[in-house]
This record gives C-alpha cells, structure tokens and sequence, in this order.
C-alpha cells in the first residue's frame, strides 16, 4: 500500500519529459534485464508487466490537461497492491463505485484508508447475494473500460464466478 501526494502537472513539455524519462528508464532496465529471461525461475514478462504498472498509472494520476493549470491541483494517490495483505495485521480499504458519465468507477475514502490499517477493521459487506448468472454490459464507446469497471464491481461484491461479458451489439 503506498499513498503519494503531489502537484498535477498542467504544463504539457514537462508532461512529454516526464513520460519520455519514464519510458527511457523502462526501455534500459528491460535491456539490461533481458540477460536474466533465459533463467527458468525468472518470469520475465510477467515482472514487466506487474513491476511497472503502478507507478506508471501514478504518473498518470499526476498529469492533466493545461486548461485546468489555474487550478493549482494536488493529488493523493493511493495505490493498494493485495499481495501485501497476505498474512498482515490489517485488511484491504473497502471499494465503493460512483457513476462517471457511463462508467462504474472504483474509489476508497480517505477515512477508510487509516481504517485499512487497525488491525480487526472489517469493511461492510452485503450478507447476502442475489443469484446473477450473467451481467451483460451494453453497446458503449469505452466498451473495455465499462466492462473492467462492472467486473472490479461484481468482484468486490462476491460475485467472482459470475460472468461480465461485452455485447456484441457495436456503439454507433
């Protein structure tokens, strides 16, 4: 679990230069790295896949569009990796999910984020569940993110083994 706070960026050349360090660095250590692939106990892929996903979406928390620099924003960025939790005193922050345009967005609270840490915190839970057998999520212009946005739903929920699935039917 790591929580980070600093200043969005507006302006767009610091935007690039950012980016470009972090792909440069990315580029070199995959480089560097390769030499280990050959290694049956190194799994490569998955490493760079999993090793540099969050704190390049933290970058990407950081950054927004320069009609907004007036606002002066700073952001808290919270990530939560659950492989952290295995065998640790406290639990996970609960997920609760708002509406963004069409889309079921995850979020945590700050409050909850000092709860996740007490050791006994339990979030809320439903007690019970309904009996979904499939969730058919509609014809959307951002159809992989509506889709990945109702299966972390349905997941946080209890409903693991109840199938998201895009419909076939195009966004026109």
């Amino acid at each position: 679990m790591e929580t980070d706070l600093g200043p969005v960026i507006y302006d767009r050349a610091t935007k690039i230069a950012i980016l470009q360090g972090f792909f440069h660095d990315w580029t070199e250590l995959f480089r560097l790295d390769q030499a280990f692939a050959g290694n049956p106990r190194w799994n490569f892929d998955a490493y760079y896949r999993e090793v540099f996903r969050g704190p390049f979406y933290e970058i990407l928390a950081s950054l927004k569009n320069e009609a907004f620099r007036d606002e002066r924003e700073y952001r808290l960025v919270y990530r939560e990796d659950p492989t952290l939790f295995n065998g640790e005193p406290f639990t996970r922050a609960p997920k609760y999910f708002r509406m963004a345009g069409s889309l079921l967005v995850p979020y945590t609270t700050s409050r909850d984020l000092v709860g996740s840490r007490i050791d006994g915190y339990e979030a809320s839970r439903p007690s019970s569940t309904l009996a979904i057998r499939e969730v058919m999520v509609g014809p959307h212009p951002l159809a992989q993110s509506a889709l990945a946005g109702v299966r972390e739903f349905l997941d946080e929920r209890g409903y693991r083994d109840t199938p998201a699935v895009a419909s076939d039917v195009p966004f026109r």
